[in-house]
């Protein structure tokens, strides 16, 4: 009975998906939407916010880093870091060419990199002193 069960859930997810899989997807991708066309008129604003956000977690980092020296908060620090230059370069986009200066790729390559950077910073192992 519990072999018969676990094919049965196993089939309606394969299933039903690709059967209804515009109402699926509709039924996630719809109030992002409008949350997203809603957030297009802020743009700008958030673009400066998030800049200035992360040149603070950034500063805030540096100077914690120099305090103590823990090998952690330079790379949290660093990443924050990079993710102001990041962001930056997208509010000098709006001024320079409306989007076209600084491409999507340049954009994801720098993201995984700090996102590299807060990865390393949590899941390496703590030298014992």
């Amino acid at each position: 009975m519990r072999r018969f069960l676990l094919s049965l859930f196993t089939g309606l997810v394969l299933i039903l998906p690709s059967v209804h899989a515009n109402e699926f997807i509709g039924w996630f991708t719809e109030p992002l939407r409008l949350l997203a066309n809603e957030a297009a008129q802020f743009d700008f604003i958030t673009r400066i916010i998030v800049f200035l956000f992360s040149l603070a977690v950034f500063i805030i980092g540096f100077v914690a880093w120099q305090r103590t020296h823990n090998s952690r908060v330079k790379w949290v620090a660093l990443a924050f870091g990079l993710m102001a230059f990041k962001w930056l370069l997208k509010v000098m986009d709006l001024f320079v060419s409306t989007g076209q200066f600084f491409p999507d790729h340049a954009e994801n390559v720098i993201e995984l990199i700090s996102l590299v950077l807060i990865a390393y910073a949590i899941f390496t192992p703590r030298k014992e002193k």
